[in-house]
C-alpha cells in the first residue's frame, strides 16, 4: 500500500493562513493591540478595520477546501492555525459570538481538527462530537 503514490501539496497562504486579512498593515497593528478572541468578536460584528468579516473569511477557507482535493477514494488534510480554525468554529457552530462564550467554548487545541464532507453547496461538518449539515451556507 502506498507504493508509487503521488501527493499533491497546495500552499494556500491567502486562503488558509490569512483569510481574515483585508489590509495587512492595519490588521498587523490590530493583532498587536487586541487578543485573538476580541478580534473574532469584532469580525463577527463585521466592523474591524483591515479585516474581512467573519463570513467572508469563512467563505474564503471553505471555497478553497472544497475546490482542492475532494477526489474519490481520497482523504484531504488541510492544515492551518488555531486562529483560522476558531474563525470556522465561530461561523459554523456559532461559537465565540460573545465574550462569555470564550470562557465556556474552549479555544481549538493544537492538532485538533474538524471533519468536512460533501461539496460546497451541501456539506457536513463534525467537531467535538457535534455534526451539522449545511445547505447553501
Amino acid at each position: 500500500m502506498g507504493a508509487n503514490c503521488k501527493k499533491e501539496i497546495f500552499i494556500a497562504p491567502n486562503e488558509l493562513e490569512g483569510p481574515q486579512t483585508k489590509d495587512k498593515t492595519l490588521s498587523y497593528k490590530i493583532f498587536e493591540q487586541l487578543s485573538n478572541q476580541e478580534i473574532i468578536l469584532q469580525m463577527n460584528k463585521g466592523n474591524l478595520s483591515g479585516f474581512n468579516s467573519l463570513k467572508t473569511a469563512t467563505d474564503i477557507m471553505l471555497d478553497f477546501m472544497f475546490a482542492n482535493g475532494n477526489k474519490e477514494y481520497t482523504v484531504d488534510l488541510f492544515c492551518t492555525h488555531d486562529f483560522q480554525m476558531a474563525m470556522l468554529c465561530s461561523q459554523i457552530f456559532n461559537l465565540y459570538s460573545h465574550e462569555l462564550s470564550f470562557r465556556t467554548d474552549k479555544w481549538p487545541m493544537m492538532l485538533e481538527g474538524m471533519i468536512f464532507w460533501g461539496n460546497r453547496k451541501h456539506f457536513w461538518c463534525a467537531w467535538r462530537g457535534v455534526i451539522k449539515e449545511f445547505i447553501n451556507f
